[in-house]
């Protein structure tokens, strides 16, 4: 799920030298990060945010929880702890890539690529 707003947070993080630097440690062709973001939006549902967003105390976030609650999903998987802290908006949980993959697994889903 994802939205104009969220979009362009990725590719402007993708544009900070740090970033940049970070994949290139990794021994990753920074001339490509802006593609893996395109391919990553290719396959996603896109939502206009409608409506009031979720209360955060990061308001940077807020555009997350509104993307997730507009778009009805049951998980918003993070590390961000402003988000983390909020556990439940309302019909959607906020968890760790951990937490989400035991959470599945323990409902009998099995994710493929």
């Amino acid at each position: 799920m994802t939205c104009p707003e969220i979009e362009q947070e990725y590719y402007e993080l993708a544009s900070k030298p740090s970033v940049r630097a970070l994949f290139h440690r990794r021994g990753i062709d920074t001339s490509e990060l802006d593609f893996m973001i395109d391919d990553l939006l290719l396959i996603c549902r896109r939502v206009a945010l409608v409506g009031t967003a979720p209360s955060c105390r990061d308001e940077d976030d807020r555009k997350y929880l509104h993307c997730a609650q507009v778009g009805g999903v049951f998980w918003l998987v993070t590390r961000d702890q402003a988000l983390l802290e909020l556990d439940t908006v309302g019909e959607t949980r906020v968890l760790t890539p951990e937490k989400f993959l035991l959470e599945v697994e323990g409902l009998g889903i099995t994710l493929s690529a």
